[in-house]
């Protein structure tokens, strides 16, 4: 748990040591920023697992436990029903150079990803204040790193976003209750996951 004040002066006064002066404009005006920067600084352990406020798991992530435990990728990610990305595909791969993930959805990452990523997100924003607008900048910034990287896997269809395997009726490892699915979540937290802390006796 981050205490907020603090940390942005923290990673500011960290920024600003290492003369990453689009990387500081990005973390003071970009709300998403912490998954950029605050989180890379914090940890502790080889990889990062970052899981979104809206996502649920009705059973064990085995994929993302293995990748965890065996190190063999570089991590894995959810997978998104579209490209849903802030920059065009050939502007992209012109700093990655790889071709980009497919359908790369930040609401449900694991990675391994060093202070590397803060160069890159520097030359990224250069000249491209305004790209801040977008509410996927923080899922392409990730995305582009993660395609320059390599070795990702894209999770199964079990780890859901929007609920597309649900309608298919999936045996679901987790879902990502994006685009209007709220009432879904809360539904599904009470129906499926709170009875299960229940009956443990661990409510």
């Amino acid at each position: 748990m981050f205490l907020r004040a603090e940390q942005n002066r923290k990673v500011d006064e960290e920024l600003a040591s290492r003369d990453l002066s689009n990387c500081r404009a990005l973390r003071e005006c970009f709300f998403l920023s912490i998954k950029l920067f605050d989180m890379i600084f914090e940890k502790k352990t080889n990889y990062l697992l970052h899981i979104d406020s809206d996502v649920l798991f009705f059973r064990k992530p085995e994929q993302i436990i293995e990748i965890a435990d065996t190190g063999k990728l570089n991590g894995c990610y959810n997978a998104d029903v579209v490209n849903a990305y802030t920059f065009d595909t050939k502007m992209m791969e012109t700093y990655t150079h790889k071709p980009m993930l497919e359908r790369f959805n930040s609401g449900l990452l694991l990675h391994n990803f060093d202070e590397g990523i803060f160069n890159l997100i520097e030359h990224i924003m250069d000249g491209r204040a305004n790209a801040t607008s977008s509410w996927h900048l923080e899922q392409t910034l990730l995305a582009m790193y993660a395609s320059y990287c390599g070795d990702f896997l894209m999770l199964s269809k079990d780890y859901d976003v929007c609920r597309k395997g649900r309608k298919k009726e999936h045996n679901l490892v987790s879902e990502h209750y994006t685009h209007g699915t709220g009432y879904d979540f809360y539904k599904d937290f009470i129906n499926q996951i709170s009875p299960q802390f229940i009956t443990s006796g661990k409510v």
